[in-house]
């Protein structure tokens, strides 16, 4: 269920890209998007699979599909049309590369958690 919807934030998420006209304005909501939808996905995932262990399968998934939206956005971003000026392809490629720091905070969160297991 997860990788489903996964796949489907990911398709969404990369036909807007590809369809943008790659300025920074459409990079910020574009990148935000994906980390929302990838935020909602590995919580409505933690929600329905609860059983041990099965956390640190959905955190693969939220690193590889987040680094995954990340080269495949860099990819169009570069082999977008010649009229668009190095200097936007780069900021936008700044900008999709805040992606990679959803998984670290994930992470992070996760680490520092108080998780109270029991009565």
């Amino acid at each position: 269920m997860s990788i489903l919807l996964y796949l489907v934030l990911l398709f969404l998420c990369l036909r807007w890209l590809h369809g943008s006209q790659k300025t920074p304005g459409q990079m910020i909501s574009i990148s935000f998007s994906f980390m929302g939808g990838s935020l909602f996905s590995f919580a409505f995932s933690l929600m329905l699979d609860n059983e041990y262990l099965e956390g640190i399968t959905h955190l693969i998934l939220l690193s590889l599909f987040s680094v995954l939206f990340w080269l495949i956005g860099l990819v169009i971003i570069w082999k977008a049309k010649p009229e668009i000026l190095r200097d936007t392809k780069i900021i936008a490629s700044m900008i999709i590369s805040l992606v990679l720091v959803l998984p670290i905070l994930t992470y992070a969160l996760l680490a520092n958690a108080n998780l109270k297991i029991g009565g």
